[in-house]
This record gives structure tokens, sequence and C-alpha cells, in this order.
């Protein structure tokens, strides 16, 4: 009477494992839930966030760099330039007269003393004009002098004897408890100085004059280095 009971209870058994088993197959891997209140994009934006702010990081540090390449060039490219400048105004003043190399050798000299001369005769302080102040109408409404010294108009070039007493004066001048009898001597020692290069000029000139061609010669008058 027991045979038949197990066989209804191993046929019920065989029934629920083969009912169950494809169940169980076809149920997804357990995921771990987002915590109530959680975004699950969040991780996401994180990443873009970081990604984002190390980009302009990046950035701010190329463009820093960039600044910096570009302030060392400019520095390299004024020392180079003043380290030039006398042989570029040397050649300047060549082409200026006309003369070959080989005629420069001789002309040279011949025309630096005149020149040293004539700014001697004429050491002053140098004007330039100083604007600002634009009105509504267009026009400007202050308009003055700055008065540059012999050593801002050639800078890194020694200043002769009457150009060194001139910014002496110019120094004194700007101070208001320098005595006025010592601002007179520096008027009466830059007053001979001048006398003394003007006497100087004609002899100096025509020393230039017999190293010149007639062509050369034209073109020193016109730069007022011949009468």
């Amino acid at each position: 009477m027991r045979l038949p009971h197990i066989t209804v209870v191993t046929l019920g058994a065989i029934l629920y494992l083969a009912v169950m088993a494809p169940l169980s197959r076809s149920q997804p891997p357990n995921r771990q839930l987002p915590r109530e209140g959680l975004d699950p994009n969040t991780g996401k934006r994180a990443t873009v966030q970081e990604w984002m702010e190390r980009n302009r990081r990046e950035r701010r540090q190329r463009l820093e760099k960039w600044k910096k390449e570009q302030l060392q060039q400019i520095k390299q490219q004024k020392a180079q330039m003043e380290a030039d400048r006398p042989r570029a105004m040397d050649e300047a003043y060549r082409r200026a007269v006309g003369a070959t190399p080989a005629q420069w050798r001789v002309v040279k000299p011949r025309l630096e003393a005149v020149r040293a001369l004539q700014a001697d005769a004429y050491a002053r302080l140098w004007p330039a004009i100083s604007s600002g102040g634009v009105g509504t109408s267009g026009f400007i409404t202050d308009c003055g002098w700055n008065w540059n010294r012999p050593g801002n108009k050639r800078p890194g070039e020694a200043l002769s004897s009457a150009e060194t007493t001139c910014e002496t004066l110019c120094e004194m001048l700007s101070d208001e408890q320098t005595p006025v009898e010592k601002i007179w001597a520096q008027v009466e020692l830059l007053r001979r100085q001048r006398r003394l290069a003007a006497e100087q000029v004609p002899d100096a000139q025509a020393e230039l004059r017999k190293v010149l061609t007639l062509r050369q010669e034209a073109a020193a008058t016109a730069h007022a280095w011949l009468p």
C-alpha cells in the first residue's frame, strides 16, 4: 500500500525540479541595488568633472608656459638688439654718407669727431611731445613736453663733457633746494664747453671734407655734418 504513495511523492519532486530549474536559470544575476536617494549616474558625472578639471588645468599650464616662453623670447630679442645696435648705427652712418666699406675706415673717425663736437656745441635737453585728454570733440585737450636727457637719447653711449654738464644742470633744476649759485656755476660751465666745441667744429669739418667725394660731401651737408 505504501509503494503508490512513494511513487506519487517522487513524481511530484521530479515535476517540481523540472519546472523550477529553467526558472532559476532565467533569473538575472544578483545586482547590488543603489541605496535609496543615490543617483546611479553620480559616478559618471564625477568622472566627467574630473576630466574637465584636468583639461582646464592642463590648458592653464600650457598657457603659462607659452607666456613664459614669449617673455623669454622678447628679452632675448631686446638683448640681441642692444648687442647689434652699435654695428647697425655704424652701418647706418656709412650708408648716409654713401661710403664704401673701404672708404668708411677713413671717413668714420673724422665724421665721429665732427659729430662729437657738434653734440657739445648744441648740448641740451631734447624735447619729446606728450599728449592726452582727448575731449568729446575729438581734439587733444592736454599737450606738453617731456624733456629727455642726452643719456636717454643715446642709451649706452658715453656722454661728452658738455652733455654730462647738461644732465647735472637738469638734476639741479629739478631740486628746489639746490642753491642758485651752484646752478649758475653749471650754467657758466656749459656755456664755456659749448663755445669751445663750436670753435673746433670748422677745423674738424675741414678734415672730413678732405676725404669725401663731391657726392659724399653733398650727403654730409644735407645731414648738417658740413656747413
